[in-house]
């Protein structure tokens, strides 16, 4: 489950950084 969360975390600044 961490590893997971820790996963979506990456993801989610991933997709802000393209925003940016």
């Amino acid at each position: 489950m961490l590893l997971f969360g820790t996963f979506l975390i990456a993801l989610l600044s991933y997709i802000d950084k393209r925003n940016k």
